[in-house]
């Protein structure tokens, strides 16, 4: 029975074997073999991605492009600090289709990042890779902790995918031509991908430049010999080299002209310099390159070694297993190794130059958005020279290799698929966090149907601290998502508010009191989730036009709560407290549309300084309205120095008729010293 047994097993595992020979026999049921095989893992790993994601941060600026802006007009706007025409019209085609319903959005990435993976997997297949590496590749790459990123939400995070995507097509189309003898017409696909790539983004720049690299290293590959430049410049090439050259001078033109008087790439994390993109350079290969590739194999040998350590030893083992494993291969293999290698140089090079990241937090905290690439490019020369060192390996040992590596790959995936994505908890909390805040304003129309509603809108320090994951994004950012009821509102903004997002769905008025319908503000007085966001308390912003010219006010009469008077004049009050000192300012009421800005000049000396060395004091008021009157922080420059707050940002403050009992409180104990206290119109 157990030699039956053992005979069956060698059968199966034959039977398998041969399987294996006969689908590994061409390029196409290679590809199409791991393709099948292993492409429902990616719905596996990735489906929360299409259940959790939403729209985040840069979504709603170009959302609210789409919604006010006509399409035209809109491709020459910069978004950030560079121009994004051929991305904009996608997003207007998105939201035309399928407004934001998120379900068909995060399918899309899906199936983007599937595409990407693919079009990786066909030129590591093209290029003779068998089917073991090529199903390894596969799995590593739909593993790979890049794609985290983009994986739930953040459509806009799509503009590299899209780019990336192209840079693929564009090399295959390369190999296709050049390497498998296919139609001469593919050099007219890389061509045409290599003229749309920057106009998705300006760092689409680099995939003319990784086409027309990889096409010139291929030919060096492919002849075995040394090549003249101007090989490019043949028949055959020549139409590809001046539509590579001519594409990137038109979008450079394209793209002097929207920056012209603009400082170039302004969101750049460090000055321009050689020592600068040297460093970015390093930082991006070490810790999102090569670690990322490796850190498996790291991990288990320096479980505790901090993450520079990390990086410096990925960079010896990458560049260790690049040197050995090239020498050991043909001039061939060798320079089409290089060609593949030189992609990933390229993307480091121009993500260096574009944001210029200053260290490891840079690169770790933002994993998927800058190393995605210059990683796939790199693991894809990896793999393709450990496709070319197989041979290298004796027959009897090869089928033992590639059951380990199997064996090794598939426990890493099933880690991977276990592991905590934080993108994805952040994700879900932000829908929750969106779908509440939606709510709070679906309520309130549902209450005043079908009458015209003209409230006013929300700044998104008033929104932040309630849901931190939506950041400070105003209220008007969200008009999308006010199904049923965004046609009959008109939100409303004084000057002293936040004007980011007014000009995409506030409408300014001198003033908001008179604006806004009664019935919200009788809402106000009741309703406590509109409370909760439009009375909370919050930091002021300081206002940036000059003090008002006025006589500021005696201090030497002034009533003081909880403080130790150190010294007193008209014009200068100094004190002690252990805290909460309170200074009533202004007892009386006044209209608060004729008194509104309030400066002065403050200095603190905490006994116990906050972590940071913030320092802040406290604004109060009162007033008729029967609403929570709550404190709201002012910041104090460090060293001390002017201050000069608007309160009519304050909804408390601008719904109101009249206030009255202006008072300032200083909740850290400390020395506090204030003087040309103003309050103007």
């Amino acid at each position: 029975m157990i030699n039956q047994s053992v005979r069956w097993t060698m059968a199966g595992r034959r039977s398998l074997l041969d399987a294996l020979k006969r689908v590994d026999q061409s390029k196409q049921s290679r590809f199409l073999a791991v393709a099948i095989a292993i492409t429902p893992l990616v719905f596996l790993t990735r489906w929360f991605g299409v259940i959790h994601g939403t729209f985040t941060y840069d979504d709603l600026d170009i959302l609210a492009v789409v919604r006010r802006i006509p399409l035209l007009h809109s491709l020459w706007l910069v978004h950030g600090d560079v121009p994004i025409p051929l991305f904009r019209m996608f997003f207007t085609g998105m939201y035309a289709l399928f407004g934001v319903n998120e379900f068909y959005w995060n399918l899309y990435v899906l199936l983007l990042t599937l595409a990407v993976n693919l079009a990786a997997l066909a030129i590591l297949v093209a290029l003779g890779a068998n089917l073991v590496v090529s199903a390894l590749f596969y799995v590593t790459m739909i593993s790979a902790a890049v794609w985290n990123y983009t994986a739930v939400g953040y459509y806009s995070m799509s503009i590299y995918p899209q780019i990336g995507l192209l840079g693929l097509v564009g090399v295959l189309a390369i190999i296709l031509w050049r390497r498998l003898g296919h139609s001469p017409n593919y050099k007219w696909l890389a061509l045409f991908v290599s003229a749309a790539a920057p106009f998705i983004h300006p760092s689409g720049a680099y995939v003319p430049v990784v086409v027309g690299t990889f096409a010139y290293v291929n030919e060096l590959a492919l002849t075995a010999s040394s090549l003249s430049p101007l090989r490019m410049l043949a028949p055959d090439f020549r139409w590809l080299s001046v539509g590579l050259v001519a594409c990137t001078l038109i979008f450079a033109a394209f793209f002097a002209d929207i920056e012209q008087n603009r400082r170039f790439l302004a969101m750049a994390h460090s000055p321009l310099s050689a020592e600068a993109v040297i460093k970015s350079g390093y930082f991006l290969f070490s810790q999102g390159v090569a670690l990322e590739l490796f850190r498996p194999l790291i991990v288990l040998f320096l479980p505790r070694a901090g993450l520079a350590t990390q990086g410096a030893i990925a960079v010896a083992v990458a560049a260790a297993f690049g040197v050995a494993g090239a020498l050991n291969v043909t001039m061939v293999q060798r320079r089409t190794y290089l060609a593949l290698l030189a992609s990933s140089i390229i993307i480091i090079v121009v993500v260096s130059l574009g944001r210029r990241l200053t260290g490891i937090d840079d690169v770790v905290n933002a994993v998927g958005k800058y190393n995605t690439y210059a990683y796939l490019w790199f693991a894809l020369a990896s793999f393709y020279l450990l496709a070319c060192l197989v041979d290298k390996i004796p027959l009897p040992s090869r089928e033992a290799a590639a059951a380990a590596s199997l064996l090794i790959a598939g426990v890493l995936f099933v880690q991977y698929a276990r592991q905590d994505n934080v993108f994805r908890a952040e994700a879900i909390r932000r829908q929750r966090e969106l779908d509440s805040l939606v709510a709070v304003f679906e309520n309130y129309a549902a209450r005043t149907a079908p009458a015209p509603m003209h409230i006013p809108t929300l700044d998104g320090n008033f929104i932040y601290p309630h849901d931190i994951t939506l950041y400070k994004y105003n209220l008007a950012h969200y008009r999308p998502f006010f199904h049923g009821f965004d046609t009959r509102l008109t939100l409303l903004r004084n000057e002293a508010m936040d004007p980011w997002g007014g000009e995409v769905g506030a409408q300014e008025v001198p003033s908001l009191r008179a604006a806004t319908d009664p019935e919200f503000i009788r809402a106000l007085e009741t309703d406590p989730d509109l409370q909760s966001l439009y009375l909370g308390s919050v930091e002021l912003e300081p206002r940036l036009k000059a003090a008002p010219d006025t006589p500021s006010m005696r201090l030497d009469a002034l009533k003081i709560e909880n403080a130790d008077v150190v010294h007193s004049t008209a014009n200068s009050l100094s004190f002690t407290t252990s805290g909460d000192a309170l200074v009533v300012l202004l007892p009386n009421e006044w209209d608060p549309e004729q008194a509104h800005i309030l400066s002065m000049d403050v200095s603190a000396e905490l006994d116990k300084p906050a972590p940071g060395g913030e320092q802040q004091f406290e604004v109060l008021f009162e007033g008729q309205l029967p609403i929570p009157y709550l404190a709201n922080k002012v910041a104090i420059p460090s060293g001390g120095g002017a201050v000069s707050v608007d309160l009519l940002q304050l909804y408390s403050y601008s719904l109101n008729s009249r206030v009255g009992k202006l008072s300032l409180r200083f909740p850290n104990a400390g020395r506090y010293a204030i003087s040309n206290i103003r309050l103007a119109k």
